[in-house]
């Protein structure tokens, strides 16, 4: 059935009103109604989602490692393989501006042997150790070097040779020690995804082992 009030007489104003008042009450109730049918309906047969453990103690995205665990250590090893001679290398990686440029973040290098190092906004520090610059064979860059998340007291160390090929190319190895055993993944990732891959991309260049 259908009722139609378009006209505004004395004999249908009462009705009309009451529709205005009653219909109003019964289109949200139904709505209503309908929202929670949709909501159970969806929800149904799915379990909640499991609860997350704990996460281990983490800042700056970084992974703060125990005392206990940084007793347990191993090594990280790269080898690349560059277009330019020893020297470029060479600077390049003591070069501030060059490896803001590559790392597409705030660093500060030195040339002085235990001159202070900061790479990637602060999430990495060091010192010189030793430097070698090219000698007609070789260039050698020795850092102390630490994630700033690790134990206050504890560096690794970061040898990075870099040896002229017959065809004045350059091979570049990096050995790394003292790398607590659950930041060895994470450290050898960041070499060769934040560092040395852009810097083949810069330079031309290709990974020839790990």
């Amino acid at each position: 059935m259908t009722v139609l009030c378009d006209e505004e007489t004395d004999a249908k104003r009462p009705l009309k009103e009451l529709v205005r008042k009653e219909g109003g009450k019964a289109v949200r109730a139904a709505c209503l109604a309908f929202v929670r049918e949709l909501k159970e309906t969806v929800m149904k047969g799915h379990e909640p989602p499991p609860q997350k453990a704990p996460p281990r103690e983490r800042f700056n995205a970084g992974y703060v490692a125990a005392s206990a665990e940084t007793a347990k250590t191993g090594a990280v090893k790269v080898v690349y393989s560059y277009n330019p001679p020893p020297h470029v290398l060479y600077e390049t990686l003591l070069d501030t501006q060059r490896i803001r440029g590559i790392t597409a973040s705030d660093a500060s290098m030195s040339t002085e042997v235990g001159g202070k190092l900061m790479m990637f906004s602060g999430a990495v520090e060091g010192e010189n150790a030793e430097l070698k610059p090219f000698d007609g064979e070789r260039a050698v860059i020795k850092w102390k070097w630490r994630f700033s998340t690790w134990q206050p007291s504890h560096w690794s160390t970061v040898l990075i040779t870099m040896v002229k090929q017959d065809d004045g190319s350059t091979k570049l190895t990096l050995e790394q020690t003292g790398v607590p055993e659950d930041e060895r993944e994470r450290t050898e990732r960041g070499w060769k995804g934040m560092l040395f891959e852009p810097m083949n991309a810069m330079l031309g260049g290709r990974v020839i082992g790990a």
